[in-house]
């Protein structure tokens, strides 16, 4: 049985522009895990989030796992609650990369916190030197907080003068063509559909092998309709190995993992 508390402040403060903004969340959580026979094993939890700015919420967690052999299968619930992040709420900013594209943007102190209903199933195989793992997800999601990017130049004529007396630095743009407005929205509803493979292996003596292939996604309704959610990953694959030996007191360590290979 695990029970425990937590509280976190963000600060966003930006002295150029007297942004001095702060929220805190409080929590409060339990769990409980108990055999209930001899091949099940049951969880159930209970989590309280308080956020400042979004209010309060309960979310319940129940877990089952069966095993039999070297095989476990699991089968989870999670209600979940993400209140917005403070970027999300208060950003306001200009902020211009290399070159000349430049990004505009704009929180939303009126942005609801997320809900969500979490469902998955896990398969899983495991011995001593080779594991293989598979598991298949559904996530549904109320008021999600995403974003929006709209064209400077798409932008009606009243928006655009009103961002050129916020945003003073426009002024020093010799064009606004490749100037874009990132604005936080909240999604009507959302949904994330998705599984993901495993595998782990020793092919000899302190040598590890991991290899995990990860496939979502990720649609959200707005005010245009459904649509692919910004920054969403389809595709995610990495490889990864681990080498560790010992002579007497020296011991060689070597790991390497290169980056995910990742496609909207």
């Amino acid at each position: 049985t695990v029970f425990g508390v937590d509280y976190r402040r963000e600060v966003l403060r930006r002295p150029d522009s007297d942004l001095d903004k702060s929220v805190y969340t409080t929590s409060a959580y339990g769990q409980h895990e108990v055999k209930l026979w001899n091949h099940l094993t049951g969880v159930v939890g209970v989590r309280y989030d308080h956020h400042e700015q979004t209010g309060g919420r309960f979310t319940p967690k129940v877990a089952a796992m069966y095993n039999i052999g070297n095989f476990n299968v699991r089968a989870t619930y999670a209600a979940g609650f993400r209140a917005p992040g403070i970027d999300e709420l208060y950003y306001h900013m200009f902020k211009k990369t290399m070159g000349t594209r430049a990004t505009i943007s704009l929180g939303d102190e009126n942005l609801d916190p997320e809900r969500s209903n979490y469902y998955s199933i896990n398969m899983e195989y495991r011995t001593n030197r080779f594991s293989a793992s598979v598991t298949g997800y559904l996530n549904y999601l109320t008021d999600m907080v995403s974003s929006k990017v709209t064209a400077f130049n798409d932008l009606s004529a009243e928006t655009q003068q009103q961002l050129k007396e916020e945003f003073p630095e426009l002024a020093d743009l010799s064009s606004t063509k490749n100037v874009n407005l990132k604005e936080y929205i909240n999604f009507e509803k959302a949904t994330v559909r998705g599984f993901e493979v495993s595998l782990s292996g020793n092919p000899f003596a302190g040598f590890t092998l991991n290899g995990n292939y990860t496939y979502a996604y990720a649609r959200g309704k707005g005010e245009e309709g459904w649509q692919n959610i910004q920054r969403s990953i389809r595709h995610t694959a990495t490889i990864s190995g681990n080498y560790a030996h010992s002579w007497g007191d020296y011991t060689c360590l070597l790991y390497t993992s290169p980056s995910p290979r990742d496609t909207e």
